[in-house]
């Protein structure tokens, strides 16, 4: 929002007001927004031109807090850069725009050499801290590079930037069995199209790192994660979402709810395409015997259920109370 110089609308009983989204930011944890007040709306100017932009996130796993992050957005009109918008994070005690870099960028010709030099200004402007994730000196030097090579990238984008007028594509999916068509813009997720345009809310975006699996699908009969995937990518094959028909499996009872659907969802589709693609072999029970930190294992489980048997419970679900208790060295589990 820095990068795009959006606003927030605040609301009270006294009225509404606007603030840059620079202002709104004031320190750690820490807005404008009054007692009385909620944010009711977040604005982002269109920009106009050819543009286009990038988001770069240093962090240690999948998910996690960036160490250090930042968010580019060039618009260029007659060759030369007409505005540029650079946000920074994790490298201040709040939010950061690179306001000198931004500067140094109006009027100027995307060249690598400018880049260079917002990306110099924009690592004076950053304050980290030295922690365990890194030297206050190592975060500005990933500062530096990232604003340099996040302006390279945005100019390659720019030419189909989000001020050039969008198009759309008529598009025909099979989903669950049944042809359904949408006008769509290419950029659309299949995710967003499954759930906006189709209103099969059982497809769910948890977590928007593509790591929790709530938006898996089945794109022709395989497992895929629809959030990953654009839906102009889907015309002509075949979808099946967690409402539709999955081999070997009912769809769960609540598709639509939150979490406990969505983990349905992704068991259902896996444990459907899992069942079809190895066959009869694949549910052929297993004895399990011994006792241990899962307690009495002395049953028969199919071996696609075995995942799910957790705590002493087949059902997959955690007992009440439930310990986890450390072998003993006279213990042993055995399959």
């Amino acid at each position: 929002m820095l990068a795009l110089q959006a606003s927030v609308v605040l609301r009270s009983g006294r009225g509404e007001r606007e603030l840059p989204i620079s202002e709104f930011l004031e320190d750690t944890f820490t807005t404008a927004l009054e007692p009385d007040e909620i944010l009711t709306e977040v604005r982002v100017p269109q920009p106009a031109g050819s543009s286009g932009g990038t988001y770069l996130k240093m962090e240690r796993k999948v998910g996690d807090f960036a160490t250090v992050a930042a968010a580019l957005h060039l618009s260029l009109s007659d060759g030369t850069i007409e505005r540029a918008g650079i946000g920074l994070t994790a490298v201040g005690s709040k939010n950061l725009q690179a306001t000198d870099a931004e500067a140094s960028l109006a009027g100027a010709e995307p060249t690598e050499a400018a880049f260079a030099e917002a990306g110099r200004l924009a690592a004076e402007a950053s304050s980290p801290v030295t922690d365990v994730r890194g030297s206050a000196e190592y975060k500005r030097h990933i500062v530096d590079v990232y604003v340099r090579r996040g302006l390279a990238t945005a100019l390659e984008k720019a030419p189909r930037g989000l001020g050039i007028e969008r198009g759309t594509m008529e598009i025909t999916v099979k989903v669950n069995g049944a042809d359904r068509s949408a006008d769509v813009e290419p950029r659309m997720l299949l995710a967003h199209l499954i759930r906006e345009e189709f209103g099969l809310t059982g497809t769910h975006v948890g977590c928007d790192t593509t790591s929790c699996g709530a938006c898996t699908v089945l794109l022709d009969g395989r497992p895929i994660k629809s959030c990953t995937m654009f839906g102009v990518q889907a015309d002509g094959r075949e979808v099946t979402t967690v409402e539709g028909p999955v081999p070997g499996r009912a769809a769960p009872r609540d598709p639509g709810g939150l979490q406990g659907g969505a983990r349905a969802a992704v068991r259902v589709l896996h444990a459907g395409h899992d069942a079809d693609r190895l066959g009869a072999a694949r549910r052929e029970p297993l004895a399990v015997r011994g006792r241990g930190a899962l307690g009495d294992l002395g049953q028969h489980l199919p071996l696609h259920r075995l995942h799910e048997h957790r705590q002493g419970d087949p059902g997959g679900r955690a007992r009440p109370g439930a310990r986890h208790r450390p072998r003993a060295a006279d213990e042993s589990v055995a399959s």
